[in-house]
């Protein structure tokens, strides 16, 4: 199994396990499996090579997941609301499956609304334009976030 979202009444849950081994010249490395609570009203989402995940919703809010697959990440869990500039060095990481209709930077940036950086472990989680009404169920979804 690659990535599985079950539909509660509540919310949706993304659940992500992998035996496909992924390599790289001579190195290869094993997906991290973890867990994640999302909001209702999904519009698309998509998985990119076990290590980025994207998941839209309407009016271009954005939930984006990368998983750093090497052994050593030795980062120590924070959460931040990252600037413009802070989100754009990451444009590339966050940038999941490439379809021109729900793609993160397509959307644009919009400063009126809520932007959260969560780094867990091998995990940096972004939030995207959130809508403020929104962002408090958002946040306490994403911060439930657990490998397995």
């Amino acid at each position: 199994m690659q990535g599985s979202l079950t539909l509660y009444p509540d919310s949706n849950v993304f659940t992500y396990r992998s035996s496909i081994l992924l390599k790289a010249d001579n190195e290869v490395k094993t997906p991290k499996p973890f867990y994640v609570r999302v909001p209702k009203g999904l519009k698309w989402y998509g998985v990119e090579n076990s290590q980025a995940f994207s998941f839209y919703y309407e009016s271009g809010q954005v939930i984006s997941i990368v998983i750093d697959l090497a052994d050593n990440v030795v980062e120590k869990d924070s959460t931040f609301q990252p600037t413009k500039a802070e989100i754009e060095k990451y444009r590339i990481a966050f940038t999941a499956v490439a379809n021109q209709k729900y793609n993160m930077w397509n959307i644009g940036y919009d400063q009126k609304r809520k932007q959260l950086l969560v780094k867990k472990g091998a995990a940096t989680i972004l939030l995207y334009n959130i809508l403020p009404r929104n962002y408090d169920q958002f946040r306490s979804f994403i911060e439930g976030f657990k490998f397995k």
